[in-house]
């Protein structure tokens, strides 16, 4: 049952100590989940959007540092996802985009193809094997896009 489940990746990091604000890994934490419950994925950003996200390196650090978790514990690799429906807002140096919507409504598959690149390639980048982009409309009537 554990690894079908899933857990907030701020419930596996504490505030650093060197009063910044910023966020780190809180190893006991990732045993505990990880190691003994076995969680099997990982979802979404680190704080809030704007609230000093971390940069690619620092995700991919974390995300390897999960995986080591797994692999320690003879548990399967952690799989983690990230909302990036708007790019890859969560980063730093990340590229964001408009909503699947509004690009949608410019019916320019190009642009969709694009800012879907964007995303996969910050995301990946990050070391997030995993992407949501969970929108899917087909519009057959350009004056009512919805």
């Amino acid at each position: 049952i554990g690894q079908m489940s899933q857990v907030e990746i701020n419930a596996l990091v504490q505030d650093k100590d060197d009063g910044t604000g910023g966020k780190q890994l809180d190893m006991e934490k990732a045993k505990r989940f990880i190691g003994e419950m076995g969680i099997g994925s990982v979802l979404n950003l680190v704080g809030d959007i704007g609230d000093s996200p971390w940069t690619a390196a620092q995700y991919r650090e974390v995300s390897m540092a999960l995986q080591k978790v797994a692999k320690d514990s003879n548990k399967p690799p952690v799989i983690w996802g990230m909302d990036s429906v708007h790019g890859a807002n969560y980063l730093r140096d990340g590229t964001w985009a408009p909503s699947p919507l509004n690009i949608a409504a410019t019916f320019n598959v190009t642009n969709a193809l694009v800012a879907g690149q964007w995303a996969s390639h910050d995301t990946r980048v990050a070391g997030i094997p995993w992407l949501f982009s969970p929108l899917l409309g087909l519009s057959w009537q350009a004056s009512f896009a919805r």
